[in-house]
């Protein structure tokens, strides 16, 4: 992450980390596939984050 702040201020773009608040990750969890691509109406970003981090 340190290299991507790094990036952004050296291209005058402001870069935050949001957080990957863990229990959140219980919205991808699908009765019929392996993960959902939608987590639900709240935490839209970080549960679109963690469902990304499962394949990078």
């Amino acid at each position: 992450m340190d290299k991507v702040i790094a990036a952004g201020a050296e291209a005058g773009e402001l870069i935050w980390q949001m957080p990957m608040y863990e229990p959140y990750k219980e919205q991808n969890k699908s009765d019929v596939a392996d993960i959902k691509n939608t987590g639900g109406r709240y935490a839209g970003a970080i549960t679109a984050a963690q469902f990304l981090a499962e394949f990078v």
